[in-house]
């Protein structure tokens, strides 16, 4: 830039909003419905004004993301500085995490203003960006096949409403650093590549999106514009993360299937040693009769709870509902053989094959085809209108076993690689 350049001030200069992949080209991989969830981070901001201007006045924002018919809606707090550092991090946690895409493009709007330094809206403020945070993580962990509840997101709505009313307060003296009606930007599935792909809004000077990058700085993730941190206008980074596996909180499941895999085991070694406890022990791998229920009975109850798990992609339900019915045949035979090892090592060598995205045997490869064929029933009718035909999960065998090679929590849990010898 010309020695007698001057950066500028924010609320100057025209509105952009630059994509910044962060994998190389042909390591990157596109965001697809059943593969993939989808998680978005408020990574850090920028307000380029005098120090005696922050003593004054106080910034804040609003962030709205659409996937498909979700809408989520979240406050993004106090902008607060830091040692007279002026780019701050947003939140220590992603705005969204681990959603399970249902297909549709992708919108996502921020909208940065400043109101007079006031104590009573300092803490309006504060409050609203945490309890929009929360309403957020209870809609991705209570969502169903459909999608997040429509309650949840009226209330989120709700919220940020009223965050945009203290923003926009002429007696606050509200003063605009993004354009009134936001700035936003939309993409299709195809244009978000994992594992990370950033947004950069920003309102200033005209930049190159070649010389745009992201780099880390003091241990903070930065956009840098040729080589330099970029100090000019205002500036909200956006982290857009695809993963395959969950990795949020676990799954209120969870509990009933650890414990049902502890039942099973017992129950092998049991009759594995006892040879008078074979008959009882495999009339609880069927159907109860009379009322009576059956380990068989819980297993199935389970299934069917993971495979309507709306939190859950299709994969990955998929494979782990498939596993639960795979242990409990392999229990069947080795109660029949009197060796629980068919059971143990059986499980074993499927978590093995599973995590090389192998087939494993002819009986498992059936297990989870017929899974799959329920899975597909269950959930292809939940996916939006508007997703591209190529950026929806085919359920193929060759897919299938090449998605499941990265659910290692999945794969970890049935291996029973604690009890192996």
């Amino acid at each position: 830039m010309p020695d007698n350049y001057r950066a500028l001030k924010a609320g100057e200069g025209e509105h952009h909003v630059y994509k910044v992949p962060a994998a190389a080209e042909g390591q990157a991989f596109k965001l697809t419905t059943g593969k993939h969830y989808i998680a978005v981070s408020a990574v850090c901001w920028f307000i380029n004004k005098e120090d005696t201007w922050f003593t004054k006045r106080m910034a804040s924002g609003i962030l709205d993301i659409n996937i498909g018919d979700e809408e989520y809606h979240v406050a993004l707090g106090k902008y607060a500085l830091s040692g007279g550092v002026k780019v701050a991090p947003v939140f220590n946690k992603p705005v969204l995490e681990d959603r399970n895409y249902r297909g549709g493009n992708l919108t996502f709007s921020a909208y940065l203003s400043s109101i007079a330094s006031n104590t009573v809206a300092g803490k309006m403020l504060k409050s609203a960006a945490s309890s929009s945070l929360k309403i957020v993580s209870g809609m991705l962990e209570t969502a169903a096949l459909s999608g997040p509840a429509n309650i949840l997101g009226a209330a989120s709505k709700d919220l940020v409403s009223s965050v945009r009313e203290v923003l926009d307060d002429k007696e606050l003296k509200s003063e605009q650093i993004f354009d009134p009606s936001g700035l936003s930007s939309s993409y299709r599935a195809e244009e978000i590549t994992g594992p990370d792909t950033y947004l950069l809004f920003y309102r200033g000077d005209d930049l190159s999106q070649d010389k745009i990058s992201i780099k880390e700085n003091g241990g903070q993730l930065m956009p840098f514009y040729k080589d330099a941190i970029l100090r000019n206008g205002a500036w909200l980074l956006l982290r857009i993360s695809i993963r395959n596996e969950y990795s949020g909180k676990p799954r209120p499941w969870s509990q009933a299937v650890e414990k049902w895999k502890n039942d099973l085991l017992k129950l092998v070694q049991t009759a594995c040693e006892n040879e008078d406890s074979k008959p009882g022990a495999m009339e609880q791998l069927e159907p109860g009769k009379q009322g009576n229920r059956t380990l068989y009975d819980e297993m199935n109850d389970l299934y069917t709870l993971i495979l309507n798990d709306g939190v859950l992609c299709n994969t990955e339900a998929l494979i782990i509902a498939s596993l639960l019915r795979t242990m409990c045949r392999k229990a069947l035979k080795a109660i029949e053989a009197g060796d629980p090892s068919i059971l143990i090592d059986g499980m074993y060598r499927t978590s093995e094959k599973l995590a090389q995205g192998k087939r494993i045997d002819r009986e498992t490869d059936k297990i989870i085809q017929e899974t799959a064929v329920h899975t597909k029933s269950l959930r292809l009718g939940f996916v939006d209108k508007d997703t591209s035909p190529k950026r929806i999960q085919k359920f193929t065998k060759k897919e299938i076993f090449e998605n499941a090679q990265y659910l290692t929590k999945a794969k970890s849990r049935f291996s029973l690689a604690e009890y192996v010898k």
